[in-house]
């Protein structure tokens, strides 16, 4: 099946995104692209059909191998940024969840792969996110407090 991504016109993608929040012990998982910039929650396309949790476990699953559970959502983001050379419209649904597997809480930092991409892993103190090069920004207040409620943001970057 198709990611959910399109050109909706020549200056303007449209983009569905699954993203996990991952908390232990104060730290927050993120990655980016090894000898890329910016960090980001993990997770990917959801695909033509599939729905955002089963995105999120499929993109867990290829990325690391592993498989996750206590999975809750947390909100939806409508996200509008411009990269390379391109308008994004991006729905980004947040969910908070746990590793089935609990040893990878004692990895500071570890290797995945997206296809050919080599992904970089890595926890991430909840107080340095304002720190370091992550996006989407408006999502930090989210990350760091789960008040229990669903959010919806829009964020214009």
């Amino acid at each position: 099946m198709n990611d959910l991504s399109i050109m909706v016109d020549e200056a303007v993608k449209l983009n569905v995104r699954t993203t996990g929040i991952f908390i232990n012990n104060g730290k927050v998982l993120l990655h980016k692209t090894t000898g890329e910039g910016h960090y980001a929650l993990p997770g990917g396309r959801v695909k033509a059909e599939e729905d955002s949790i089963e995105a999120l476990k499929r993109e867990v699953s290829e990325e690391l191998n592993k498989n996750i559970d206590n999975v809750h959502f947390m909100g939806i983001m409508e996200n509008f940024f411009e990269a390379n050379g391109c308008n994004y419209h991006e729905y980004m649904w947040m969910i908070k969840a746990d590793f089935k597997d609990k040893e990878i809480y004692n990895q500071e930092h570890f290797y995945g792969h997206e296809g050919e991409k080599e992904l970089d892993f890595e926890w991430i103190d909840l107080n340095d996110l304002d720190k370091i090069d992550f996006r989407p920004v408006a999502a930090i207040p989210y990350i760091r407090k789960d008040d229990g409620n669903v959010h919806h943001i829009i964020n214009h970057s």
